[in-house]
């Protein structure tokens, strides 16, 4: 920070968030104003661009806040970028470029049953688990493993009927 530049007070979303739909927007808050309070111009290009890429419009929220509306939802168990370009303000100060990143909540277990180290199973026991998102059984199947002091047993994956489900409850 230069003595009487122009700095970057907070950005938003930062860290992970709680849940993709906490966020719509992407902002960036200054520490004194950098734009003039005029009527937006329609299809300027925008000042924070997001990989992985979503499509958004980018505008002055404010004359210290730039904000990135998003058009598209954000994605579970992902690492997003943030990068502000830069600006000349109204008044001639530089507002220097600024990355940043956030995390979306990711997957993770909530249930299972039997529980981890329970003894005593059947052959053919099921093994129930209900995760924090949605998952996609072609997709999640090669991360599960059913390991015994005997090895890797290969196994089976499908849905929990309802009856089954109640049993994680």
């Amino acid at each position: 920070i230069k003595k009487g530049g122009v700095y970057v007070v907070s950005f938003h979303p930062s860290g992970q968030t709680r849940s993709v739909d906490e966020t719509d927007e992407l902002n960036i808050t200054f520490s004194e104003p950098v734009a003039p309070l005029k009527k937006q111009e329609k299809d300027q290009p925008s000042l924070i661009t997001i990989t992985p890429a979503l499509k958004g419009e980018g505008y002055w929220k404010s004359s210290t806040t730039y904000t990135y509306r998003l058009d598209e939802k954000l994605k579970l168990s992902s690492r997003y970028k943030a990068r502000f370009k830069g600006y000349k303000s109204f008044t001639g100060k530089m507002v220097e470029p600024r990355e940043w990143s956030f995390t979306t909540p990711t997957i993770s277990i909530r249930r299972l049953k039997p529980w981890n180290n329970a003894r005593w199973q059947t052959l053919n026991q099921k093994v129930l688990v209900q995760f924090t998102q949605d998952v996609d059984l072609q997709k999640i199947s090669r991360f599960i493993n059913i390991i015994t002091p005997n090895g890797t047993h290969p196994f089976n994956v499908f849905y929990a009927d309802a009856k089954e489900r109640k049993l994680l409850y």
